[in-house]
């Protein structure tokens, strides 16, 4: 339980689903466009789609304490949602020397 809510919290993890979270970026310093993993699409549609998986005060995903009381399906379903949808990226920084942001690109395998 512990590590698949610390591995779904890992931002590596959830990077891999940006084909459907897709945050179209600009930096201005460079005049580039690039995406990014969109986080808060991705925890509305999360909330939407598994209204019952454990949260905290402030609505997060987190791990469920000795004693808490959580629905054990909504884990399920979330693991489900993740092998639907996961998909391989690479990662790589716009320029190596400066590293001003990192280009996410999404393979279809």
């Amino acid at each position: 339980m512990f590590m698949l809510c610390s591995c779904i919290a890992a931002k590596d993890i959830k990077k891999k689903l940006t084909h459907i979270f897709i945050k179209n970026s600009h930096h201005d310093f460079t005049d580039s466009d690039y995406i990014t993993f969109d986080e808060s699409g991705f925890i509305t549609r999360i909330k939407v789609k598994i209204p019952l998986l454990f949260r905290d005060e402030y609505g997060r995903i987190c791990i469920p304490q000795y004693g808490d009381e959580y629905d054990q399906y909504s884990l399920l379903n979330l693991i489900e949602f993740f092998a639907q949808n996961v998909k391989d990226i690479s990662e790589r920084w716009n320029n190596e020397r400066y590293r001003n942001y990192q280009t996410i690109d999404c393979y279809d395998s």
